[in-house]
């Protein structure tokens, strides 16, 4: 479980690694099946210009504050596979996504299903490809900035 700066919760996740005869399994703090919720989902706000979606609950982490600061919502699906119910609940937001999926098979292969479930439901649907190797997780807020800036830009 973790908080941000201003001491608010932004969420937590469990994990059970794969073993001999079962895959890993994602779990978010109530214990329901990580597929089933949007990591952050408690601060989404329709009223911020914005939500980014990362894949994973570090790079939520990283980015939470720094997003807050820019009216921007940031969320993740907790590995890059976005679900039904998850696309249900960005549509709800009637406000543009940005899927700030890593640019690896995974990544790349999440965006496809994302995209899928979402175009024609959201305004603003985009993928901010980032860099081969670069992960909003390891980002300085320098970087991560400099890149929501060139995305603002492009998008």
């Amino acid at each position: 479980v973790s908080q941000s700066r201003y001491g608010r919760l932004v969420g937590g996740v469990g994990r059970i690694l794969p073993g001999v005869d079962h895959p890993a399994k994602y779990y978010n703090y109530f214990g329901f099946e990580s597929s089933h919720c949007l990591g952050g989902a408690n601060y989404l706000k329709s009223s911020f210009k914005r939500t980014i979606v990362v894949e994973g609950y570090m790079c939520l982490l990283k980015g939470f504050d720094w997003c807050q600061e820019l009216e921007t919502n940031i969320c993740c699906t907790f590995h890059a596979e976005t679900s039904v119910v998850q696309a249900e609940d960005l549509v709800s937001l009637d406000i543009p996504i940005w899927f700030w999926y890593d640019n690896d098979k995974a990544g790349n292969a999440g965006w496809v299903k994302a995209e899928r479930l979402l175009r024609g439901k959201v305004p603003g649907l985009k993928r901010a490809k980032l860099p081969i190797s670069v992960d909003v997780g390891k980002m300085s807020k320098e970087e991560f900035l400099k890149y929501f800036e060139d995305c603002r830009k492009e998008f």
